[in-house]
């Protein structure tokens, strides 16, 4: 019989383990899957309220899917640093129950297919996020989205997105970085945004506009110093003012992993804790969620063979959830 012994190097500790609930199961499609479930189907058939379902990395996309209990699925993070940087990637995720949390997956749509409420969404990357006007209580947090449609009570913030559509009286739109098409609804509050090169007129009837900057590069369409809250309440503003990215180009119109989101101390918005990293938050360009331990590296240094009996030694190590 083979003797394993495995070393851990933990790099940073402790570790705080949140949103894992009664039972943790693990979902892994590679061939052959180390994983209890290798579809997402059977993992949240065996799945009960409160649950976690653990998604691993991998080069194939793990389909369709509608989570229909009151679930979190936690993923790899978007973008994550490791030896191996696979992501838990989806096509269509439903969401058809309440109290449903979503941490660290990419996916081409997220939607709703039942009016659902208490919804928690964060450090994801999706192509669109269309939540039922009737829906009700979502934050959706820290996340890389190319538009995004609002429900009622809910709190948009640190994502860095290309359009908020259907904002209303029960919604907060706050340090986020907003390009191309905008923003556009009624009586929401919206700030401490940066609007970076958006195209068409932010139209927030009645809305609360405060502590946002707008730019744009664009000389034709006059693009962001093209401000509409009819009937709203226009605070401290600095419209028509460079942001002062670290590094972000003057004609960028969408998120990319190459850019530097953070202001520099000389921008206005630096003190006044605008944009995704304003107000002590930390924008994560990885996604990695901070619900566990992210292994970042694993070796066999006699993996060319081990007789019987023998010793295979494997090392590896963990950190906890890195934002760049």
């Amino acid at each position: 019989m083979k003797k394993i012994f495995i070393t851990l190097f933990v790099l940073c500790a402790p570790f705080f383990i949140a949103n894992l609930a009664a039972t943790t199961r693990t979902l892994n499609n590679n061939n052959p899957s180390p994983g209890q479930f290798s579809t997402f189907d059977t993992a949240i058939a065996a799945s009960a309220a409160g649950d976690t379902i653990m998604v691993h990395g991998s080069p194939t996309s793990y389909g369709n899917i509608t989570i229909s209990k009151s679930i979190a699925l936690i993923g790899t993070g978007h973008k994550p640093i490791k030896q191996v940087p696979t992501i838990s990637e989806f096509g269509y995720v439903g969401g058809s129950a309440d109290n449903i949390i979503i941490n660290g997956i990419k996916c081409y749509q997220f939607y709703t297919s039942a009016v659902i409420n208490n919804i928690l969404i964060a450090n994801c990357h999706f192509d669109s996020a269309n939540f039922g006007t009737a829906c009700s209580n979502i934050t959706f947090k820290n996340n890389i989205v190319q538009s995004l449609s609002c429900a009622n009570n809910m709190f948009v913030e640190n994502n860095i997105v290309r359009e908020i559509a259907n904002v209303n009286s029960s919604t907060v739109v706050k340090n986020n970085v907003i390009f191309h098409y905008g923003l556009s609804g009624q009586n929401a509050i919206i700030s401490k945004n940066i609007f970076y090169n958006t195209y068409y007129t932010i139209s927030c009837t009645s809305c609360s506009f405060n502590d946002n900057i707008t730019y744009s590069t664009n000389t034709t369409t006059n693009g962001t110093t093209n401000i509409n809250i009819s009937g709203g309440i226009m605070g401290n503003n600095w419209q028509n003012t460079n942001p002062q990215f670290e590094n972000v180009p003057a004609n960028a119109t969408s998120f990319d992993y190459a850019h530097n989101y953070r202001l520099k101390t000389t921008s206005p918005g630096y003190a006044a804790g605008v944009g995704v990293y304003g107000n002590n938050t930390v924008f994560s360009m990885t996604g990695e969620p901070n619900a566990t331990p992210i292994m970042r590296t694993m070796n066999i240094s006699n993996g060319g063979g081990v007789p019987a009996n023998g010793t295979l030694n494997v090392s590896f190590s963990a950190s906890k959830a890195k934002t760049n």
